[in-house]
């Protein structure tokens, strides 16, 4: 099913753009409000995830449960993390 070729006649050439047009779009879309508040959000989410990742491993599990503990609790917190948006949405 998700090998199977498009129906219909779609030409599957690829259009080439000059760098310079390239960049001209690029700097169009950012003038979207959308599109600047969907940054800010992507932003948020890595710096969330580098503090999630990194320093609460060390300084938060660590001086209570020991470094023997970190790989049960960031297991509990991927699979609880995981389905979360599904069950608020």
């Amino acid at each position: 099913m998700l090998l199977r070729p498009p129906r219909g006649d779609f030409d599957v050439t690829v259009a080439t753009k000059s760098i310079k047009e390239t960049l001209a779009s690029f700097f169009l879309v950012l003038k979207d409000k959308r599109i600047l508040l969907l940054i800010a959000f992507i932003l948020y989410s890595g710096v969330e995830q580098a503090f999630i990742f990194v320093n609460y491993p060390s300084d938060i599990i660590s001086p209570f449960l020991g470094k023997s503990d970190i790989g049960w609790v960031m297991a509990v917190f991927g699979a609880v993390n995981g389905p979360t948006p599904f069950s608020i949405s």
